[in-house]
């Protein structure tokens, strides 16, 4: 993700559960929880159905590298 960029519009999944790994930077993670901050080597999941929207955003000046891995359920 480039500087200042946001992964998606905030989104949940019906049948999609959804894992993010963070490789490089410090994105900040918004959910109906409220933001948290990620590191390299930090991840987090989304259950399909639950209803918690999400999204990652890119606030800093450096770029933001992450695998994301999405699993539908039958």
């Amino acid at each position: 993700m480039a500087p200042g960029s946001v992964s998606a519009l905030r989104h949940s999944h019906a049948k999609q559960d959804e894992f993010v790994y963070v490789l490089e930077g410090t994105p900040t993670l918004v959910t109906d929880a409220g933001s948290t901050e990620l590191a390299p080597g930090m991840c987090a999941g989304f259950k399909a159905g639950s209803g918690g929207g999400h999204r990652l955003l890119n606030r800093t000046d450096a770029m933001v590298v992450y695998l994301e891995a999405t699993h539908v359920r039958a």
